[in-house]
């Protein structure tokens, strides 16, 4: 009875990826789009890009380029900025394949903020710059948690008044990823590391690519790796939301 249901379930991720929606009307080749989460590709030429806008389900629309699609777990990674995210097919309403000039169009096209709105996300910006130094700086991991509940509280409550726009997602997207990186740090306490076919560390690994370390035998990911990696992602959305404010 599963065996049916997964058919079905592929069956329909096929047919969505192969509907391509209004931005321009283009049509990408298909190959090379799905993969299995079990193989590897053996091509060395670069990928080429392949702009994509994502509508989810409790989300703004996500601008980035589609990497690939995971027919046996029924999920999708999209590149957005430097970061790779995995994003499960369930949670998606609408995928369309843009040209470059749209993406432009509609990043030229976001929502102006009003004083009181830019003066929110510049708080946000402002509190999160403050845990960023505390990592650059050296921090326990008691004193990083309990700035991350503060931290977040005030970078939520600013983010409550941004209407949604590119700067309100990198803002979200930094608080959340210095949120992984305490949920990381939190369950590598006792061994200092995680193991990639396990969570947390079997997600973030996807989430921001973290590299595996094989050195011992055993694949794992250092926390060094694991909060470094994490961490540059973090300061990576904020310095991007930073910079569109200003624009």
């Amino acid at each position: 009875m599963r065996q049916g249901g997964r058919k079905i379930v592929s069956v329909s991720f096929v047919l969505l990826f192969l509907q391509v929606a209004s931005f321009g009307e283009t049509r990408y080749p298909t190959e090379g789009l799905f993969a299995s989460s079990s193989s590897t590709s053996t091509q060395s030429r670069p990928r080429p890009k392949r702009p994509v806008v994502i509508v989810l389900k409790t989300e703004r629309p996500l601008h980035g380029d589609f990497i690939r699609a995971d027919i046996e777990t029924d999920s999708l990674v999209v590149k957005i900025g430097d970061t790779l995210r995995t994003i499960r097919l369930e949670d998606v309403l609408l995928i369309k394949f843009v040209i470059e000039d749209t993406v432009s169009q509609a990043r030229a096209s976001e929502i102006e903020l009003t004083a009181s709105q830019r003066m929110a996300a510049q708080e946000a910006i402002k509190e999160l710059y403050k845990l960023a130094s505390a990592t650059e700086v050296g921090v326990s991991f008691l004193e990083y948690g309990s700035r991350i509940i503060d931290v977040k509280a005030a970078v939520d409550m600013n983010l409550r008044a941004l209407p949604e726009s590119d700067v309100k997602d990198e803002i979200r997207l930094a608080m959340e990823a210095y949120a992984d990186a305490n949920t990381a740090w939190n369950r590598m306490i006792r061994y200092d590391f995680l193991l990639p076919d396990f969570e947390p560390g079997k997600t973030l690994m996807k989430k921001y690519s973290i590299p595996v370390d094989t050195s011992l035998g055993q694949g794992i990911l250092p926390r060094r790796v694991v909060l470094s990696v994490i961490w540059t992602a973090a300061r990576t959305h904020l310095k991007r939301a930073e910079s569109l404010l200003k624009h």
